[in-house]
């Protein structure tokens, strides 16, 4: 199973809400619950998750939710070279990626 990182940009979460919802059902869809919220606030909202799907396939989940105002990003990982982020949520990450 690979992982991955969604970034969503936006200039205000209250004016990208619909957008956001989009991303997170997308998200849900294509990773069940495997998945941990890095990084929320702002004008930046961050979730690694975890899927199988092929990228082909999981880009058509997202795409409808990009805007000119909101932009979104999907990156595979391939390691943690190191980080200061809540512990439990670095620990999940170097686990998964262990894994591959």
């Amino acid at each position: 199973m690979k992982t991955y990182l969604l970034n969503m940009y936006y200039p205000s979460l209250r004016e990208a809400q619909q957008s956001v919802r989009q991303c997170q059902d997308a998200m849900r869809k294509v990773a069940g619950n495997n998945w941990r919220v890095l990084k929320a606030g702002g004008n930046l909202l961050s979730i690694a998750f975890a899927s199988d799907m092929d990228h082909d396939r999981m880009q058509g989940f997202f795409t409808p939710a990009g805007r000119e105002d909101f932009g979104l990003l999907i990156v595979e990982l391939s390691g943690v070279v190191g980080g200061w982020i809540e512990r439990s949520v670095y620990e999940w990450l170097r686990g998964r990626l262990a894994l591959g």
